[in-house]
């Protein structure tokens, strides 16, 4: 093997990202589909957690922060449906992939922060109910 240099020039840059905004752009479904069944599965796993940890007590009972617990992961379900729901795009050849890259890992990333927001809400306010 020889250590022969290479410089890449200005057209070799521009297809090596052009190809690679295309991939992007055609596996993010994928990386949203994948987010989205893992952030359901956590979810409805803390629900039933919750629940049975709850059933477990004592005198168990459905008080206004399990009440609250209980809405907070079925709302946090739904926004990891909102991730794996395929989203539809029309690309033709005024079609700018980097905006609509950036448009997606917005959309992703703030489907993300919604569904932790909410369900660390949910999460915490179970096992406040479980404890108290």
């Amino acid at each position: 093997m020889s250590d022969q240099e290479i410089y890449p020039r200005g057209n070799d840059i521009a297809e090596g990202y052009y190809e690679w905004i295309k991939k992007e752009v055609s596996d993010s479904p994928t990386k949203s589909y994948d987010l989205g069944k893992q952030f359901f599965t956590i979810s409805s796993g803390t629900i039933g957690f919750i629940i049975t940890i709850e059933k477990l007590n004592q005198d168990p009972d459905l008080d206004y922060l399990m009440f609250i617990s209980m809405a907070a992961l079925i709302v946090s379900s739904i926004f990891a449906v909102r991730l794996f729901i395929p989203k539809v795009w029309t690309i033709d050849g005024e079609t700018d992939l980097v905006k609509i890259y950036k448009k997606e890992v917005q959309r992703i990333k703030g489907n993300i922060r919604l569904w932790l927001a909410v369900w660390c809400g949910g999460l915490i306010s179970g096992l406040w109910a479980i404890a108290g």
